[in-house]
């Protein structure tokens, strides 16, 4: 007997996750989490953000968001970057970064 295929998790299971410190992410319709960032990684990021922050949304060219924030990319994929900068605002909604943003920032 063959195994049955497995069906992918989707964001409707992806919104009913715990809000916790883990960053969770849906890709191929997997789950991926990840522990708190540390210290070093939470400075690179903060100082990025600044950067982009200054150089783009300041001047308006484009808007800078950071982590959590989920980027919908499709139904079984769901992102957590680290620092998104979005031109077009109008992928931006309530519940997320909904299209491909212009620049993704993913700190390891």
């Amino acid at each position: 007997m063959e195994p049955r295929p497995r069906t992918p998790y989707t964001y409707r299971e992806y919104a009913l996750l715990p809000e916790d410190t883990r960053r969770w992410e849906l890709i191929d319709g997997d789950f991926f989490v990840s522990p708190s960032p540390g210290s070093r990684h939470q400075t690179v990021s903060r100082r990025l953000q600044y950067a982009f922050m200054t150089q783009l949304e300041a001047t308006g060219v484009a808007e800078v968001f950071n982590a959590p924030m989920d980027v919908f990319l499709a139904d079984a994929d769901v992102v957590q970057p680290d620092i998104v900068v979005v031109r077009d605002s109008a992928i931006v909604t309530e519940r997320a970064i909904e299209g491909i943003p212009d620049l993704v920032v993913h700190l390891s």
